[in-house]
């Protein structure tokens, strides 16, 4: 048996002396603080009984070799896409628009935060934490303005990007914050040239 298996049955034998209160923690948790799409109570219990020891939840991820050099002019490779059920996650989302119905209304839609220069200037001096969203859209006229945010953006890719379809006219700018709060995908190639794409 290799050492790798070793652990893995070790873990295993682990999670069996433990089940009941380890489901017995979820459970309470989940009945505490769980939403609605959660799983039950039974459904938590069902799951441990039929299914075997996870340390987490699972996720698919497509890796691509693309035999491609980013470093060099044209091969770097960045965009997204959405998939029929979204990937299986939800982001917060903060709206940049200097239009205050529409971001009325992108805030009575899901989005974390939503303003112009106010919000611009909120976040500047750190009255709204950069943690609190993971996506970010704009509508065209709002871009020289998040310029003067750009290096407390950027390093966190949450800058607005047309390659990633985060720039919107201020009329699609609602279908987008949707799209992106179901789990678009972002990918991007990294420094040896393979994308990787969580898929679900």
């Amino acid at each position: 048996i290799s050492e790798r298996d070793e652990r893995r049955l070790h873990r295993s034998q682990r999670w069996e002396n433990n089940k009941d209160k380890r489901v017995n923690q979820r459970s309470a948790y989940l009945t505490a603080r769980g939403r609605p799409t959660h799983p039950s109570e039974e459904e938590v219990r069902k799951e441990a009984a039929e299914k075997e020891y996870r340390r987490m939840d699972e996720s698919v991820e497509v890796a691509l070799q693309l035999n491609l050099d980013p470093r060099k002019p044209g091969q770097a490779l960045r965009g997204s896409f959405s998939l029929p059920h979204g990937n299986g996650k939800k982001f917060g989302v903060a709206v940049f628009t200097d239009n205050m119905e529409l971001a009325k209304e992108a805030l009575a839609n899901g989005a974390v935060v939503a303003g112009g220069a106010s919000l611009i200037e909120d976040i500047k001096n750190g009255h709204v934490s950069l943690t609190s969203f993971q996506r970010t859209l704009a509508s065209p006229e709002m871009m020289s303005q998040l310029s003067s945010i750009a290096r407390l953006l950027g390093p966190r890719g949450l800058m607005p990007n047309p390659k990633l379809n985060t720039i919107q006219p201020q009329d699609q700018l609602l279908e987008t914050l949707e799209q992106q709060q179901s789990g678009i995908s972002n990918y991007r190639t990294d420094k040896e040239g393979i994308v990787r794409i969580g898929i679900g």
